[in-house]
């Protein structure tokens, strides 16, 4: 049910990130992180507990996931902030936001996330 849960906001995600409302966007994407962070800690209870009887656990998979996720924090973050003239949505409203150098910023953003994604798989 959490996984199934996990999905729907990503879903949801790709849709505020793909029609550039942050509104949709960003709180799909928290509810991911934190789902997906209940997920991580399950798993790895999980595989302390199974450890003792000769299983294995979900830890690994859902650590994988829970850095895809993280990445694709990063790399929506950047785009809604810097691939745009002004940042979308009401994150245009943020005057922090407004004064940070996309040209600067926007590649490092991009590679970050991109190695974060890569190391997942």
């Amino acid at each position: 049910a959490v996984r199934d849960a996990v999905i729907f906001a990503l879903v949801m995600h790709d849709l505020g990130w793909v029609t550039m409302q942050p509104l949709v966007g960003l709180p799909a994407l928290l509810a991911a992180v934190i789902l997906q962070g209940r997920l991580v800690l399950l798993g790895t209870c999980r595989r302390s507990r199974d450890t003792r009887v000769g299983g294995g656990g979900d830890a690994a998979h859902e650590g994988a996931v829970f850095a895809w996720i993280s990445g694709s924090c990063l790399w929506t973050f950047s785009e809604y902030v810097f691939d745009g003239v002004r940042p979308a949505g009401f994150l245009a409203n943020i005057t922090f936001l407004t004064s940070l150098n996309g040209a600067r910023l926007y590649p490092a953003f991009m590679r970050v996330a991109a190695i974060t994604m890569l190391a997942a798989c």
